[in-house]
């Protein structure tokens, strides 16, 4: 039960917890990562680590030390040109649904998706909009930045709560936006 001495544990540990998006709720989890490390155009010795250092891993017990190793991997892949475009491209597709799994999102792409998501006339888009370009701008004066950042979050508290009661399937979006809340704080 949260309450006014627990809430900063709650929301800290929201973090930390998978995403529960229909996409990572399929009957067989991964099975992207399953795909790729099957392909027929890519190395043995690439093969097998995906297969034995994410896939075989993945499908045992995930834990953040996977998005780490697909890190690692994502960092040999990307400049190497001897590898096939669309297995780069795949494997850019997963790194960013794995860095989704594990809420590694960062705030920009958070509230992006918040902004064109199928939120209808509940989201302030033209507040978070604000938000993003006075965050990008590197002559923000601070007080305008925390007024404005004060103003999302109270919007943030005051949307989400409605969101979810009314309609299940945006559980995403109410994670994303607690994300956002999270972060901004």
């Amino acid at each position: 039960m949260k309450t006014a001495t627990n809430s900063f544990i709650i929301r800290s540990i929201k973090a930390y917890l998978p995403s529960f998006a229909d996409q990572f709720m399929q009957t067989v989890p991964l099975t992207r990562i399953r795909d790729i490390a099957h392909r027929n155009d890519i190395p043995k010795d690439l093969k097998n680590e995906i297969k034995h250092s994410l896939q075989n891993k993945l499908h045992r017990c995930a834990d953040p030390g996977d998005l780490k190793t697909c890190e690692r991997l994502m960092d040999r892949i990307r400049p190497d040109h001897s590898l096939s475009g669309d297995f780069k491209h795949q494997m850019e597709i997963f790194y960013g649904e794995l860095k989704e799994f594990f809420n590694a999102v960062n705030l920009d792409k958070l509230l992006e998706t918040a902004i064109w998501g199928k939120n209808g006339n509940e989201i302030d888009k033209n507040l978070l909009n604000h938000f993003l370009s006075l965050k990008r701008d590197a002559n923000t004066d601070t007080m305008t930045f925390l007024t404005v950042a004060t103003h999302v979050r109270e919007h943030i508290q005051d949307v989400v709560p409605r969101l979810f009661a009314h309609d299940e399937n945006k559980k995403p979006i109410y994670q994303g936006l607690s994300l956002a809340d999270i972060q901004i704080e």
